[in-house]
C-alpha cells in the first residue's frame, strides 16, 4: 500500500521495473526532480577528494585545516544538487531494505551539504527506521502514477544542517567547477580532426 493519497492508483516501483534498474530510474527520476527545482545536478560525484587540497592551500592558507580520512575518500554522492546561492543538496538513493542496511554511511555526508535526503521507493522503510534517522534528514518517497510517470511524494522536509564548513563547501565548489568544465584530458580524448585544404 502506498503512503501517497489522493491519487487513483500508485503502483510500486518494484513492481514494474527489475532488479537493479530500479536504483539506476530512481537516480534519474530525483535528478529531473531536482533539475525543475533549478538546481544544477550531478550524479555519482565524489564528495570530497584530496587530489585539490594541495592547490586549493597554496590560494588560501585557512583550507590547510581541512581534514579527509580514509573514509570520505570513498564518500560519492548518488545525486549532489546546487543552486545559484551557493547551496548543497545531497540525495542518497535506497533501492531497498537491504541497501539500506547494508551501507549507511550516508549520514556522515551531512558535513559535506546544506540538505540532506534519502530517496527510497516502495513501502520497505518502516517507521522504527524514520524514527532512527536524525530529524534534519529529509526523506523522499518515489512512487508511479498509472502512467508510470514518477510521483514524489516528502515523508519529511529536510533542514538546513549547518554543517557545511566555508572551507569545504570552497574546496567542492572548486572542484565540482573543475570537473565540469573541459579539462586536458578531456581535450585530449577528442582532439579535432583538422583537414588539409
Amino acid at each position: 500500500m502506498s503512503r501517497i493519497k489522493g491519487k487513483k492508483i500508485i503502483t510500486n516501483i518494484s513492481q514494474v521495473i527489475s532488479g537493479n534498474q530500479i536504483e539506476k530510474n530512481l537516480k534519474l527520476a530525483i535528478q529531473y526532480h531536482f533539475i525543475k527545482k533549478k538546481y544544477s545536478v550531478f550524479l555519482e560525484k565524489n564528495i570530497a577528494t584530496q587530489m585539490t587540497l594541495p592547490d586549493l592551500c597554496k590560494v588560501d592558507a585557512s583550507l590547510a585545516d581541512l581534514k579527509f580520512d580514509e573514509t570520505t575518500r570513498r564518500y560519492r554522492a548518488d545525486v549532489l544538487a546546487i543552486n545559484t546561492k551557493s547551496e548543497v543538496v545531497i540525495i542518497e538513493i535506497k533501492s531497498s531494505k537491504k541497501d539500506y542496511t547494508s551501507d549507511n554511511k550516508f549520514l556522515n555526508y551531512r558535513h559535506y551539504c546544506d540538505k540532506l535526503y534519502l530517496a527510497v521507493t516502495d513501502d520497505w522503510l518502516t517507521q522504527a527506521m524514520i524514527d532512527d534517522i536524525p530529524k534534519g534528514v529529509g526523506i523522499i518517497h518515489v512512487s508511479l502514477d498509472i502512467e508510470n510517470k514518477p510521483v514524489f511524494h516528502y515523508l519529511r522536509k529536510a533542514r538546513k544542517l549547518n554543517m557545511l564548513k566555508s572551507g569545504t563547501r570552497y574546496a567542492m565548489m572548486v572542484n565540482l567547477a573543475w570537473h565540469s568544465g573541459l579539462s586536458v584530458k578531456q581535450v585530449m580524448l577528442r582532439k579535432p580532426v583538422i583537414k588539409p585544404d
